[in-house]
């Protein structure tokens, strides 16, 4: 199951919009201080939680490393790809 695009451009400027958000945070970080959280206890990734109620099916696979800037590489994705696009991240 996947994240869309158009979740992607939420995501981003929902941490942005985040006070507490440091512009600065790695993938790690991110896993660990927002994905992690969110996710606890549910059984499922970001992605499945977000869209439990209508899985969306992937058709682009995208990889990252894990010190790299979230923003960046969410700029990136967002750039790079088609609306309609959902992710296997």
């Amino acid at each position: 199951w996947g994240i869309s695009r158009e979740q992607c451009q939420q995501l981003l400027h929902d941490l942005r919009m985040d006070p507490h958000w440091d512009p600065k945070t790695c993938m790690y970080d991110f896993v660990s201080e927002y994905v992690k959280p969110r996710t606890k206890g549910s059984g499922m990734g970001l992605a499945l939680l977000m869209n439990r109620d209508a899985p969306l099916e992937v058709n682009k696979m995208v990889s990252h490393c894990w010190a790299e800037n979230v923003e960046e590489f969410l700029a990136q994705v967002i750039l790079s790809t088609e609306p309609g696009d959902v992710f296997l991240i």
